[in-house]
Protein backbone atom coordinates (compact mmCIF):
# COMPACT_ATOMS: atom_id res chain seq x y z
CA UNK A 1 0.00 0.00 0.00
CA UNK A 2 2.65 2.37 1.15
CA UNK A 3 4.40 1.99 -2.84
CA UNK A 4 1.04 3.04 -4.53
CA UNK A 5 0.55 6.16 -2.53
CA UNK A 6 4.61 6.50 -3.37
CA UNK A 7 3.34 6.20 -6.87
CA UNK A 8 0.76 8.55 -6.85
CA UNK A 9 2.20 11.02 -4.82
CA UNK A 10 5.11 11.07 -7.32
CA UNK A 11 2.66 11.70 -9.81
CA UNK A 12 1.13 14.19 -8.69
CA UNK A 13 4.02 16.19 -8.09
CA UNK A 14 4.38 19.56 -9.73
CA UNK A 15 7.93 18.98 -10.72
CA UNK A 16 7.08 15.59 -12.45
CA UNK A 17 4.39 17.05 -14.26
CA UNK A 18 5.84 19.64 -15.71
CA UNK A 19 8.90 18.14 -16.96
CA UNK A 20 6.41 15.07 -18.47
CA UNK A 21 4.05 17.60 -20.22
CA UNK A 22 7.06 20.02 -21.67
CA UNK A 23 8.57 16.29 -23.15
CA UNK A 24 5.07 15.22 -24.25
CA UNK A 25 4.99 18.52 -25.90
CA UNK A 26 8.68 18.16 -27.62
CA UNK A 27 7.50 14.90 -28.47
CA UNK A 28 4.34 15.83 -29.98
CA UNK A 29 5.91 18.92 -31.77
CA UNK A 30 8.08 16.66 -33.61
CA UNK A 31 5.80 14.61 -34.88
CA UNK A 32 3.69 17.30 -36.26
CA UNK A 33 6.58 19.00 -37.76
CA UNK A 34 7.03 15.62 -39.79
CA UNK A 35 3.61 15.15 -40.81
CA UNK A 36 4.00 19.14 -41.98
CA UNK A 37 7.13 18.29 -43.69
CA UNK A 38 6.01 15.31 -45.44
CA UNK A 39 3.21 16.86 -46.90
CA UNK A 40 4.98 20.95 -48.24
CA UNK A 41 7.78 19.04 -49.54
CA UNK A 42 6.76 17.03 -52.74
CA UNK A 43 4.51 20.00 -52.89
CA UNK A 44 7.16 22.60 -53.02
CA UNK A 45 9.06 20.05 -55.24
CA UNK A 46 5.87 20.69 -57.63
CA UNK A 47 5.87 23.88 -58.21
CA UNK A 48 5.94 24.98 -61.23
CA UNK A 49 9.00 27.26 -62.58
CA UNK A 50 8.22 30.87 -63.51
CA UNK A 51 8.41 30.23 -67.18
CA UNK A 52 5.77 27.36 -66.62
CA UNK A 53 3.74 30.01 -64.89
CA UNK A 54 4.00 32.74 -67.26
CA UNK A 55 3.23 29.80 -70.22
CA UNK A 56 -0.26 29.02 -67.74
CA UNK A 57 -1.21 32.70 -67.25
CA UNK A 58 -1.27 32.81 -71.36
CA UNK A 59 -3.66 30.10 -71.57
CA UNK A 60 -6.12 31.20 -68.92
CA UNK A 61 -5.84 34.79 -70.41
CA UNK A 62 -6.50 33.32 -73.99
CA UNK A 63 -9.76 31.06 -72.33
CA UNK A 64 -10.72 34.22 -71.40
CA UNK A 65 -10.92 36.12 -74.26
CA UNK A 66 -12.53 32.94 -76.22
CA UNK A 67 -15.25 33.08 -73.69
CA UNK A 68 -15.58 36.37 -74.14
CA UNK A 69 -15.79 36.71 -77.90
CA UNK A 70 -18.34 33.85 -77.57
CA UNK A 71 -20.51 35.80 -75.21
CA UNK A 72 -19.99 38.78 -77.67
CA UNK A 73 -21.09 36.49 -80.73
CA UNK A 74 -23.89 34.99 -78.60
CA UNK A 75 -24.99 38.50 -77.87
CA UNK A 76 -25.08 39.93 -81.61
CA UNK A 77 -26.85 36.33 -83.07
CA UNK A 78 -29.75 37.40 -80.01
CA UNK A 79 -29.77 40.78 -81.33
CA UNK A 80 -30.19 39.63 -84.84
CA UNK A 81 -32.54 37.03 -84.06
CA UNK A 82 -34.44 39.62 -81.82
CA UNK A 83 -34.29 41.74 -85.36
CA UNK A 84 -35.26 39.57 -87.25
CA UNK A 85 -38.31 38.35 -85.19
CA UNK A 86 -39.61 42.01 -84.40
CA UNK A 87 -39.47 43.14 -87.97
CA UNK A 88 -40.29 40.23 -89.55
CA UNK A 89 -43.45 41.27 -92.21
CA UNK A 90 -45.38 38.23 -90.86
CA UNK A 91 -46.55 37.11 -87.34
CA UNK A 92 -43.74 35.74 -85.87
CA UNK A 93 -44.56 33.64 -82.21
CA UNK A 94 -43.13 31.35 -79.29
CA UNK A 95 -45.18 29.27 -77.92
CA UNK A 96 -44.93 27.25 -75.17
CA UNK A 97 -45.62 23.22 -74.88
CA UNK A 98 -49.10 24.78 -72.86
CA UNK A 99 -49.86 27.23 -75.83
CA UNK A 100 -48.94 30.39 -73.89
CA UNK A 101 -47.41 33.02 -75.99
CA UNK A 102 -44.26 33.09 -74.73
CA UNK A 103 -42.69 35.96 -77.11
CA UNK A 104 -44.95 37.44 -80.13
CA UNK A 105 -43.39 40.36 -82.70
CA UNK A 106 -45.05 43.51 -84.03
CA UNK A 107 -46.48 41.91 -87.52
CA UNK A 108 -48.27 39.15 -85.23
CA UNK A 109 -50.12 42.14 -83.22
CA UNK A 110 -51.00 44.16 -86.24
CA UNK A 111 -53.06 40.65 -87.71
CA UNK A 112 -54.93 39.94 -84.13
CA UNK A 113 -55.30 43.88 -83.19
CA UNK A 114 -53.67 43.14 -79.59
CA UNK A 115 -50.76 44.46 -78.09
CA UNK A 116 -47.78 42.33 -77.44
CA UNK A 117 -48.59 42.65 -73.54
CA UNK A 118 -51.77 41.64 -73.71
CA UNK A 119 -50.72 38.65 -75.57
CA UNK A 120 -48.03 37.18 -73.09
CA UNK A 121 -51.10 37.17 -70.64
CA UNK A 122 -52.98 34.87 -72.53
CA UNK A 123 -52.74 32.04 -74.78
CA UNK A 124 -53.86 31.40 -79.04
CA UNK A 125 -56.18 28.97 -77.99
CA UNK A 126 -58.43 31.85 -76.66
CA UNK A 127 -58.10 33.68 -80.29
CA UNK A 128 -58.21 30.51 -82.34
CA UNK A 129 -61.80 30.00 -84.15
CA UNK A 130 -63.64 26.83 -82.40
CA UNK A 131 -63.80 24.53 -85.90
CA UNK A 132 -60.06 25.31 -86.17
CA UNK A 133 -58.68 24.45 -82.62
CA UNK A 134 -59.23 20.49 -82.21
CA UNK A 135 -57.02 20.33 -85.64
CA UNK A 136 -54.54 22.84 -84.74
CA UNK A 137 -53.90 21.03 -80.62
CA UNK A 138 -53.81 17.53 -82.64
CA UNK A 139 -51.15 18.61 -84.72
CA UNK A 140 -49.35 20.52 -82.14
CA UNK A 141 -49.55 16.89 -80.62
CA UNK A 142 -48.42 14.88 -83.57
CA UNK A 143 -45.14 17.43 -83.92
CA UNK A 144 -44.30 17.06 -79.83
CA UNK A 145 -44.73 13.05 -80.36
CA UNK A 146 -42.04 12.71 -83.27
CA UNK A 147 -44.97 11.98 -85.77
CA UNK A 148 -43.81 15.04 -88.13
CA UNK A 149 -41.32 17.06 -87.41
CA UNK A 150 -43.64 20.42 -88.41
CA UNK A 151 -47.12 21.30 -89.78
CA UNK A 152 -48.88 24.02 -91.75
CA UNK A 153 -52.51 24.90 -91.68
CA UNK A 154 -54.94 27.37 -92.55
CA UNK A 155 -56.93 28.65 -89.48
CA UNK A 156 -58.97 31.56 -88.29
CA UNK A 157 -58.40 34.37 -85.53
CA UNK A 158 -60.46 36.29 -83.58
CA UNK A 159 -59.28 39.97 -84.20
CA UNK A 160 -60.02 42.32 -81.12
CA UNK A 161 -62.84 44.03 -82.89
CA UNK A 162 -64.59 40.62 -83.64
CA UNK A 163 -64.16 39.92 -86.86
CA UNK A 164 -62.27 36.60 -88.20
CA UNK A 165 -58.67 36.61 -89.64
CA UNK A 166 -57.82 33.53 -91.78
CA UNK A 167 -54.14 32.67 -91.34
CA UNK A 168 -51.57 30.41 -92.72
CA UNK A 169 -50.05 28.67 -89.62
CA UNK A 170 -46.58 27.16 -89.64
CA UNK A 171 -45.12 25.58 -86.84
CA UNK A 172 -41.93 23.79 -85.66
CA UNK A 173 -40.71 22.82 -82.38
CA UNK A 174 -37.51 23.69 -80.84
CA UNK A 175 -35.67 21.08 -78.42
CA UNK A 176 -32.58 21.07 -76.49
CA UNK A 177 -29.31 19.00 -77.20
CA UNK A 178 -30.75 16.05 -75.22
CA UNK A 179 -34.28 16.01 -76.92
CA UNK A 180 -36.27 17.53 -75.15
CA UNK A 181 -38.77 19.78 -76.49
CA UNK A 182 -38.43 23.67 -75.15
CA UNK A 183 -41.24 25.44 -77.04
CA UNK A 184 -43.03 26.31 -80.38
CA UNK A 185 -41.84 28.76 -83.30
CA UNK A 186 -44.79 29.84 -85.20
CA UNK A 187 -44.93 31.78 -87.89
CA UNK A 188 -48.39 33.69 -88.55
CA UNK A 189 -49.35 34.87 -92.30
CA UNK A 190 -52.52 37.29 -92.62
CA UNK A 191 -54.19 35.30 -95.89
CA UNK A 192 -57.33 36.80 -95.46
CA UNK A 193 -57.53 38.66 -99.00
CA UNK A 194 -56.10 35.60 -100.23
CA UNK A 195 -59.18 33.50 -99.16
CA UNK A 196 -61.51 36.48 -100.21
CA UNK A 197 -60.41 36.60 -103.80
CA UNK A 198 -60.10 33.01 -104.13
CA UNK A 199 -64.02 32.73 -102.69
CA UNK A 200 -65.13 35.38 -105.08
CA UNK A 201 -62.63 33.15 -108.01
CA UNK A 202 -64.84 29.96 -106.59
CA UNK A 203 -68.16 32.06 -106.56
CA UNK A 204 -67.47 33.76 -110.00
CA UNK A 205 -66.30 29.81 -111.38
CA UNK A 206 -69.54 28.75 -110.13
CA UNK A 207 -71.50 31.51 -111.85
CA UNK A 208 -69.99 30.58 -114.56
CA UNK A 209 -71.00 27.21 -114.19
CA UNK A 210 -74.11 27.94 -113.86
CA UNK A 211 -74.35 30.09 -116.75
CA UNK A 212 -72.47 27.63 -118.97
CA UNK A 213 -75.08 24.91 -118.03
CA UNK A 214 -77.89 27.55 -118.56
CA UNK A 215 -76.01 28.39 -122.14
CA UNK A 216 -75.56 24.62 -122.90
CA UNK A 217 -79.21 24.07 -122.32
CA UNK A 218 -79.75 26.70 -124.73
CA UNK A 219 -77.86 25.67 -127.09
CA UNK A 220 -78.90 21.74 -126.94
CA UNK A 221 -82.18 23.67 -127.25
CA UNK A 222 -81.45 26.02 -129.86
CA UNK A 223 -79.78 22.76 -131.56
CA UNK A 224 -82.62 20.76 -131.52
CA UNK A 225 -84.83 24.37 -133.15
CA UNK A 226 -82.21 24.38 -135.44
CA UNK A 227 -82.44 20.71 -136.47
CA UNK A 228 -86.45 20.53 -136.83
CA UNK A 229 -86.36 23.70 -139.11
CA UNK A 230 -83.58 22.34 -141.17
CA UNK A 231 -85.84 19.18 -140.96
CA UNK A 232 -89.23 21.64 -142.10
CA UNK A 233 -86.71 23.79 -144.27
CA UNK A 234 -85.23 20.78 -146.31
CA UNK A 235 -89.49 19.27 -146.41
CA UNK A 236 -90.73 22.89 -147.87
CA UNK A 237 -87.43 23.23 -150.43
CA UNK A 238 -87.56 19.51 -151.65
CA UNK A 239 -91.80 19.64 -152.07
CA UNK A 240 -91.26 22.50 -155.09
CA UNK A 241 -88.38 20.76 -156.18
CA UNK A 242 -89.21 17.81 -156.85
CA UNK A 243 -92.12 18.60 -159.77
CA UNK A 244 -89.57 20.59 -160.72
CA UNK A 245 -87.02 17.65 -161.47
CA UNK A 246 -89.87 15.79 -162.43
CA UNK A 247 -90.83 17.73 -165.24
CA UNK A 248 -86.97 18.06 -166.24
CA UNK A 249 -87.19 14.11 -166.61
CA UNK A 250 -90.30 14.28 -168.60
CA UNK A 251 -88.62 16.56 -170.87
CA UNK A 252 -85.73 14.33 -171.19
CA UNK A 253 -87.60 11.67 -172.33
CA UNK A 254 -89.68 13.43 -174.49
CA UNK A 255 -86.54 15.77 -175.95
CA UNK A 256 -87.50 15.13 -179.57
CA UNK A 257 -90.74 17.93 -179.13
CA UNK A 258 -88.27 20.62 -178.16
CA UNK A 259 -86.70 23.08 -180.12
CA UNK A 260 -82.89 24.55 -179.60
CA UNK A 261 -84.70 27.59 -177.51
CA UNK A 262 -86.31 24.83 -175.16
CA UNK A 263 -83.70 22.70 -175.11
CA UNK A 264 -81.18 25.41 -173.77
CA UNK A 265 -84.09 26.95 -170.99
CA UNK A 266 -84.26 22.80 -169.93
CA UNK A 267 -80.66 22.65 -169.34
CA UNK A 268 -80.48 26.18 -167.54
CA UNK A 269 -82.88 24.87 -165.30
CA UNK A 270 -81.46 20.98 -165.06
CA UNK A 271 -78.07 22.63 -163.86
CA UNK A 272 -79.51 25.31 -161.10
CA UNK A 273 -82.35 23.03 -159.81
CA UNK A 274 -79.48 20.57 -159.39
CA UNK A 275 -77.29 23.03 -157.59
CA UNK A 276 -80.71 24.13 -155.04
CA UNK A 277 -80.99 20.34 -154.57
CA UNK A 278 -77.11 19.97 -153.95
CA UNK A 279 -77.48 23.04 -151.80
CA UNK A 280 -80.10 21.86 -149.66
CA UNK A 281 -78.32 18.40 -149.01
CA UNK A 282 -75.31 20.13 -148.09
CA UNK A 283 -76.98 21.84 -145.56
CA UNK A 284 -78.72 19.31 -143.93
CA UNK A 285 -75.56 17.02 -144.38
CA UNK A 286 -73.74 19.01 -142.57
CA UNK A 287 -75.84 19.46 -139.76
CA UNK A 288 -76.26 15.24 -139.18
CA UNK A 289 -72.60 14.47 -139.82
CA UNK A 290 -71.82 17.12 -136.85
CA UNK A 291 -74.85 15.49 -134.52
CA UNK A 292 -73.49 12.32 -135.50
CA UNK A 293 -76.57 10.80 -137.32
CA UNK A 294 -75.43 9.51 -140.74
CA UNK A 295 -74.49 6.22 -140.85
CA UNK A 296 -72.57 4.78 -143.74
CA UNK A 297 -73.65 2.11 -146.06
CA UNK A 298 -70.52 0.42 -146.99
CA UNK A 299 -70.04 -1.87 -149.64
CA UNK A 300 -66.72 -3.02 -152.17
CA UNK A 301 -67.49 -0.67 -155.04
CA UNK A 302 -65.36 0.11 -158.26
CA UNK A 303 -64.00 3.68 -157.64
CA UNK A 304 -64.15 3.68 -161.61
CA UNK A 305 -68.15 4.00 -161.44
CA UNK A 306 -68.07 6.38 -158.66
CA UNK A 307 -65.29 8.36 -160.41
CA UNK A 308 -68.01 8.68 -163.51
CA UNK A 309 -70.78 9.46 -161.86
CA UNK A 310 -69.33 12.58 -159.98
CA UNK A 311 -68.02 13.74 -163.28
CA UNK A 312 -71.21 13.12 -164.97
CA UNK A 313 -72.90 15.41 -162.10
CA UNK A 314 -70.57 18.54 -162.82
CA UNK A 315 -70.27 18.31 -166.35
CA UNK A 316 -72.67 20.47 -167.23
CA UNK A 317 -71.17 22.91 -165.48
CA UNK A 318 -68.06 22.45 -166.60
CA UNK A 319 -69.07 22.71 -170.17
CA UNK A 320 -71.10 26.27 -168.90
CA UNK A 321 -67.98 28.05 -168.18
CA UNK A 322 -66.13 25.91 -171.14
CA UNK A 323 -63.25 24.42 -168.98
CA UNK A 324 -61.53 21.27 -169.22
CA UNK A 325 -61.97 18.36 -166.98
CA UNK A 326 -59.14 15.46 -167.37
CA UNK A 327 -59.51 12.26 -166.14
CA UNK A 328 -57.26 9.68 -165.00
CA UNK A 329 -57.21 6.23 -163.29
CA UNK A 330 -54.28 4.15 -162.72
CA UNK A 331 -55.32 0.14 -164.14
CA UNK A 332 -56.58 -1.23 -162.03
CA UNK A 333 -58.86 0.56 -160.31
CA UNK A 334 -58.69 -0.03 -156.72
CA UNK A 335 -61.80 -1.01 -154.92
CA UNK A 336 -62.84 0.53 -151.71
CA UNK A 337 -64.84 -0.76 -148.97
CA UNK A 338 -67.58 2.44 -149.22
CA UNK A 339 -70.56 3.97 -149.19
CA UNK A 340 -70.95 4.68 -152.45
CA UNK A 341 -73.30 7.62 -152.46
CA UNK A 342 -71.83 9.37 -149.95
CA UNK A 343 -68.06 9.14 -151.58
CA UNK A 344 -69.95 9.88 -154.64
CA UNK A 345 -70.58 13.63 -153.14
CA UNK A 346 -67.42 14.13 -151.83
CA UNK A 347 -66.07 13.73 -154.90
CA UNK A 348 -68.74 16.29 -156.69
CA UNK A 349 -68.11 18.44 -154.08
CA UNK A 350 -64.13 18.65 -154.73
CA UNK A 351 -65.21 18.93 -158.37
CA UNK A 352 -67.45 21.60 -157.24
CA UNK A 353 -65.16 23.82 -155.61
CA UNK A 354 -62.55 23.30 -158.27
CA UNK A 355 -65.18 24.43 -161.05
CA UNK A 356 -66.03 27.56 -158.63
CA UNK A 357 -62.68 29.16 -158.42
CA UNK A 358 -61.37 27.96 -161.77
CA UNK A 359 -61.91 30.84 -164.23
CA UNK A 360 -63.63 30.02 -167.57
CA UNK A 361 -61.50 28.07 -170.06
CA UNK A 362 -59.45 26.62 -166.98
CA UNK A 363 -57.92 23.17 -166.75
CA UNK A 364 -59.42 20.70 -164.12
CA UNK A 365 -57.73 17.71 -163.57
CA UNK A 366 -58.56 14.23 -161.65
CA UNK A 367 -56.13 11.38 -161.35
CA UNK A 368 -56.74 8.04 -159.13
CA UNK A 369 -53.51 6.40 -157.94
CA UNK A 370 -52.71 3.66 -155.26
CA UNK A 371 -49.71 4.39 -152.41
CA UNK A 372 -49.38 1.81 -150.13
CA UNK A 373 -52.56 0.84 -148.83
CA UNK A 374 -54.74 3.81 -149.77
CA UNK A 375 -56.58 4.55 -152.74
CA UNK A 376 -55.62 8.65 -153.48
CA UNK A 377 -57.59 10.72 -155.50
CA UNK A 378 -56.57 13.68 -156.33
CA UNK A 379 -58.71 17.11 -158.00
CA UNK A 380 -56.40 19.83 -159.02
CA UNK A 381 -57.26 22.80 -161.00
CA UNK A 382 -55.41 26.19 -161.99
CA UNK A 383 -58.00 28.59 -160.51
CA UNK A 384 -57.25 31.37 -157.85
CA UNK A 385 -55.67 29.63 -155.48
CA UNK A 386 -55.50 29.58 -151.28
CA UNK A 387 -54.14 32.30 -149.48
CA UNK A 388 -51.47 30.70 -147.12
CA UNK A 389 -53.58 32.26 -143.86
CA UNK A 390 -56.85 30.44 -145.16
CA UNK A 391 -55.18 26.93 -146.10
CA UNK A 392 -55.73 25.67 -142.18
CA UNK A 393 -59.26 26.54 -142.11
CA UNK A 394 -60.45 25.31 -145.53
CA UNK A 395 -62.32 22.85 -144.48
CA UNK A 396 -64.48 24.48 -141.79
CA UNK A 397 -68.11 24.84 -141.94
CA UNK A 398 -68.92 28.54 -143.78
CA UNK A 399 -65.14 29.11 -144.65
CA UNK A 400 -64.86 30.61 -148.24
CA UNK A 401 -62.44 32.47 -150.28
CA UNK A 402 -62.88 35.85 -152.05
CA UNK A 403 -66.11 36.98 -150.60
CA UNK A 404 -66.75 39.28 -152.94
CA UNK A 405 -70.18 41.06 -153.32
CA UNK A 406 -71.12 39.70 -156.87
CA UNK A 407 -70.84 36.22 -155.14
CA UNK A 408 -69.75 34.45 -157.83
CA UNK A 409 -68.59 31.27 -156.96
CA UNK A 410 -71.93 31.02 -154.92
CA UNK A 411 -72.21 27.99 -152.26
CA UNK A 412 -72.62 28.08 -148.40
CA UNK A 413 -69.06 27.01 -147.90
CA UNK A 414 -70.60 23.63 -146.65
CA UNK A 415 -68.54 21.19 -149.64
CA UNK A 416 -64.99 21.23 -148.07
CA UNK A 417 -66.20 20.46 -144.50
CA UNK A 418 -68.66 17.73 -145.51
CA UNK A 419 -65.75 15.92 -147.46
CA UNK A 420 -63.73 16.49 -144.60
CA UNK A 421 -66.90 14.42 -142.68
CA UNK A 422 -66.95 11.83 -145.14
CA UNK A 423 -63.33 11.00 -145.44
CA UNK A 424 -63.21 10.55 -141.33
CA UNK A 425 -66.40 8.14 -141.79
CA UNK A 426 -64.57 6.24 -143.94
CA UNK A 427 -61.21 5.77 -142.48
CA UNK A 428 -59.64 8.17 -144.75
CA UNK A 429 -58.36 11.71 -144.95
CA UNK A 430 -58.35 14.99 -146.86
CA UNK A 431 -55.49 16.96 -147.90
CA UNK A 432 -55.17 20.47 -149.48
CA UNK A 433 -51.80 22.38 -151.24
CA UNK A 434 -51.60 25.55 -152.80
CA UNK A 435 -48.82 27.96 -154.03
CA UNK A 436 -50.88 31.08 -153.37
CA UNK A 437 -53.08 33.25 -155.30
CA UNK A 438 -53.30 33.07 -158.84
CA UNK A 439 -51.02 29.41 -158.13
CA UNK A 440 -54.03 26.61 -158.42
CA UNK A 441 -54.66 24.06 -155.59
CA UNK A 442 -54.86 20.32 -155.24
CA UNK A 443 -57.30 18.83 -152.77
CA UNK A 444 -56.11 14.98 -152.13
CA UNK A 445 -58.39 12.36 -150.62
CA UNK A 446 -56.68 9.48 -148.89
CA UNK A 447 -58.88 6.51 -148.32
CA UNK A 448 -58.00 3.09 -147.31
CA UNK A 449 -58.15 0.11 -149.79
CA UNK A 450 -60.20 -3.56 -148.98
CA UNK A 451 -59.14 -6.60 -149.34
CA UNK A 452 -62.78 -7.87 -149.91
CA UNK A 453 -63.68 -8.64 -153.38
CA UNK A 454 -65.96 -6.88 -155.57
CA UNK A 455 -69.58 -8.71 -156.49
CA UNK A 456 -71.45 -7.58 -158.94
CA UNK A 457 -75.02 -7.76 -158.08
CA UNK A 458 -77.28 -10.21 -160.21
CA UNK A 459 -80.04 -9.54 -158.88
CA UNK A 460 -81.22 -6.13 -160.69
CA UNK A 461 -82.36 -6.24 -164.12
CA UNK A 462 -83.99 -3.86 -166.70
CA UNK A 463 -87.56 -2.69 -166.03
CA UNK A 464 -88.38 -2.65 -169.44
CA UNK A 465 -91.63 -3.84 -171.18
CA UNK A 466 -92.51 -4.24 -167.38
CA UNK A 467 -95.35 -2.49 -166.48
CA UNK A 468 -96.30 -1.89 -162.32
CA UNK A 469 -99.86 -0.83 -161.20
CA UNK A 470 -98.58 2.37 -159.37
CA UNK A 471 -100.72 4.06 -156.31
CA UNK A 472 -99.39 7.32 -155.97
CA UNK A 473 -100.60 9.37 -152.72
CA UNK A 474 -98.88 13.06 -152.93
CA UNK A 475 -100.90 16.27 -151.78
CA UNK A 476 -98.93 18.03 -154.06
CA UNK A 477 -100.60 18.74 -156.93
CA UNK A 478 -97.69 19.60 -159.24
CA UNK A 479 -95.55 16.74 -157.84
CA UNK A 480 -98.53 14.52 -157.83
CA UNK A 481 -98.88 15.58 -161.54
CA UNK A 482 -95.47 15.44 -162.66
CA UNK A 483 -94.23 12.07 -160.95
CA UNK A 484 -97.43 10.15 -162.31
CA UNK A 485 -96.26 12.02 -165.84
CA UNK A 486 -92.72 10.46 -165.53
CA UNK A 487 -94.06 7.18 -164.38
CA UNK A 488 -96.04 6.65 -166.90
CA UNK A 489 -93.19 7.67 -169.46
CA UNK A 490 -91.78 4.61 -167.99
CA UNK A 491 -94.36 2.41 -168.97
CA UNK A 492 -96.16 2.37 -166.00
CA UNK A 493 -100.16 2.37 -164.86
CA UNK A 494 -100.18 5.26 -162.09
CA UNK A 495 -103.66 6.46 -160.47
CA UNK A 496 -103.49 9.28 -157.64
CA UNK A 497 -104.72 10.31 -154.76
CA UNK A 498 -104.56 13.10 -152.58
CA UNK A 499 -105.44 11.99 -148.90
CA UNK A 500 -104.60 9.02 -146.66
CA UNK A 501 -108.29 7.95 -146.86
CA UNK A 502 -108.31 7.83 -150.70
CA UNK A 503 -105.02 5.96 -150.49
CA UNK A 504 -106.83 3.41 -148.52
CA UNK A 505 -109.93 3.28 -150.65
CA UNK A 506 -107.96 2.50 -153.71
CA UNK A 507 -105.24 0.61 -152.76
CA UNK A 508 -108.45 -1.83 -151.63
CA UNK A 509 -110.20 -1.23 -154.58
CA UNK A 510 -107.39 -1.26 -157.40
CA UNK A 511 -104.85 -3.32 -155.25
CA UNK A 512 -101.60 -2.09 -156.52
CA UNK A 513 -98.15 -3.73 -156.90
CA UNK A 514 -96.48 -0.28 -155.56
CA UNK A 515 -97.59 2.50 -153.59
CA UNK A 516 -95.37 5.46 -153.09
CA UNK A 517 -97.13 7.30 -149.96
CA UNK A 518 -96.24 10.68 -148.76
CA UNK A 519 -95.70 11.19 -145.31
CA UNK A 520 -97.24 14.61 -144.93
CA UNK A 521 -100.79 13.69 -146.09
CA UNK A 522 -103.80 15.91 -145.06
CA UNK A 523 -106.07 14.16 -142.40
CA UNK A 524 -104.42 10.76 -142.22
CA UNK A 525 -100.57 10.62 -142.50
CA UNK A 526 -98.37 8.32 -144.48
CA UNK A 527 -97.59 6.25 -141.01
CA UNK A 528 -100.62 5.79 -140.14
CA UNK A 529 -101.61 4.59 -143.92
CA UNK A 530 -99.18 2.18 -143.41
CA UNK A 531 -100.02 0.47 -140.34
CA UNK A 532 -103.59 0.24 -141.80
CA UNK A 533 -102.63 -0.97 -145.38
CA UNK A 534 -101.27 -3.96 -143.04
CA UNK A 535 -103.87 -4.17 -140.36
CA UNK A 536 -106.87 -4.14 -143.53
CA UNK A 537 -104.48 -6.74 -145.10
CA UNK A 538 -104.29 -4.76 -148.78
CA UNK A 539 -100.60 -4.02 -148.21
CA UNK A 540 -98.66 -3.92 -151.34
CA UNK A 541 -95.69 -6.06 -152.11
CA UNK A 542 -93.57 -2.68 -152.49
CA UNK A 543 -94.37 0.41 -149.89
CA UNK A 544 -92.21 3.38 -150.43
CA UNK A 545 -92.13 6.70 -148.05
CA UNK A 546 -91.84 9.55 -150.48
CA UNK A 547 -90.92 12.44 -147.90
CA UNK A 548 -89.38 15.79 -147.60
CA UNK A 549 -88.36 14.81 -144.03
CA UNK A 550 -84.72 12.71 -144.58
CA UNK A 551 -83.44 12.55 -140.85
CA UNK A 552 -82.29 9.58 -139.14
CA UNK A 553 -85.42 10.00 -136.91
CA UNK A 554 -87.64 9.76 -139.72
CA UNK A 555 -85.87 7.03 -141.49
CA UNK A 556 -86.28 4.84 -138.49
CA UNK A 557 -89.64 5.78 -138.21
CA UNK A 558 -90.86 5.04 -141.33
CA UNK A 559 -89.12 1.35 -141.54
CA UNK A 560 -90.89 0.54 -137.73
CA UNK A 561 -94.43 1.58 -139.71
CA UNK A 562 -93.69 -0.71 -142.53
CA UNK A 563 -92.00 0.98 -145.23
CA UNK A 564 -90.01 -1.17 -147.68
CA UNK A 565 -88.07 2.15 -148.60
CA UNK A 566 -87.56 5.55 -148.09
CA UNK A 567 -87.39 7.96 -150.83
CA UNK A 568 -86.27 11.62 -149.92
CA UNK A 569 -87.77 14.05 -152.45
CA UNK A 570 -87.27 14.94 -155.26
CA UNK A 571 -86.49 11.96 -156.61
CA UNK A 572 -84.38 11.21 -159.50
CA UNK A 573 -85.32 9.09 -162.85
CA UNK A 574 -82.45 6.78 -161.79
CA UNK A 575 -83.75 6.14 -158.20
CA UNK A 576 -87.21 5.39 -159.63
CA UNK A 577 -86.06 2.58 -161.43
CA UNK A 578 -83.96 1.68 -159.39
CA UNK A 579 -86.50 0.96 -156.81
CA UNK A 580 -88.86 -0.55 -159.78
CA UNK A 581 -86.24 -2.68 -160.85
CA UNK A 582 -85.79 -4.71 -157.60
CA UNK A 583 -87.00 -8.66 -158.28
CA UNK A 584 -89.84 -9.30 -155.99
CA UNK A 585 -92.13 -12.54 -156.83
CA UNK A 586 -95.13 -11.03 -155.85
CA UNK A 587 -94.75 -7.85 -157.99
CA UNK A 588 -93.87 -10.28 -160.93
CA UNK A 589 -97.46 -11.64 -160.41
Amino acid sequence: GTTHLLGVWTIWQPDYWASGLLKAITAAVSVSTAVVLWRIVPMALALPSPAQLRRSNQRLEQAVAEQHRARQALEESEARFRGAFDFAPIGMALVSLQGRWLQVNAALCEIVGYSERELLETDFQRLTHPEDLARDLNLMQEVLTGQQRSYQMEKRYFHRDGRTVWILLSVSLVRRGDGQPLYFVSQIQDITAQRRSAQALRQARDDLEVRVAERTRELTEAHRRKDDFLAMLGHELRNPLAPIRNALEILKLDAAGLNERQLWARDIIDRQSRQLTRLVDDLLDVARISRGRIELEKRPIDLEKTVEQAVESVQPLVSERRQHLEVSLCQPVPVLMADPDRLTQALVNLLNNAVRYTPEGGHIRLTVAVEGQEAVIRVSDDGIGIPAKLLPRVFEQFVQGDRTLDRHQGGLGLGLALVRSISVLHGGRVEVHSDGPGLGSEFTLRLPLTTVPLVEDGLRRSAAGQQRRILLAEDNPDLACSLQTLLSLMGHQVRVVHDGEAALALAREWQPQVIFLDIGLPGRDGYSVARALEEQQIRPPLLVALTGYGQKEDVHRAMVAGFDRHLLKPVTLETLAEVLEEPMTSLEA
